[in-house]
């Protein structure tokens, strides 16, 4: 369910697929503790993508298989 007045479906249109978040890259650190990854997103006004990074749980539990 969308609450926040966006489209049902973001794959109905382009400029709703082109809003969708998108995560670049992965990046995990020398002694494979932290794993960064990069999510662009278009900012408010809608006229510029702005990067976050984003730590992934590398640890034993985050790295766990489905149905594990």
């Amino acid at each position: 369910m969308i609450t926040d007045g966006g489209p049902a479906d973001p794959f109905a249109g382009l400029d709703a697929y082109l809003g969708l978040p998108h995560v670049s890259g992965l990046w995990m650190s020398p002694g494979g503790s932290r794993l960064v990854t990069g999510v662009t997103r278009a900012n408010r006004e809608k006229n510029r993508d702005v990067t976050a990074l984003w730590e992934v749980d590398a640890g034993p539990a985050g790295l766990k298989q489905p149905g594990c």
